[in-house]
């Protein structure tokens, strides 16, 4: 139903919070980890999940 949306009213499309909340979430796992060369990526392909890991650059 139109304008019942979990984020309606917030100017994010559906996924944009989730979204941020995992990259966050991933990003600080890792630095935690002290896992060096290794960063969370955004890449969202509408078909899969849109964090992945990938190589640190800098």
């Amino acid at each position: 139903m139109p304008g019942q949306g979990l984020f309606d009213g917030w100017g994010l499309s559906e996924g944009a919070a989730p979204v941020g909340m995992n990259h966050a979430f991933i990003s600080g796992y890792l630095e935690g980890l002290k896992a060096g060369g290794v960063a969370a990526v955004l890449a969202p392909p509408p078909w899969e999940c849109c964090v992945q890991l990938g190589p640190a650059k800098g």
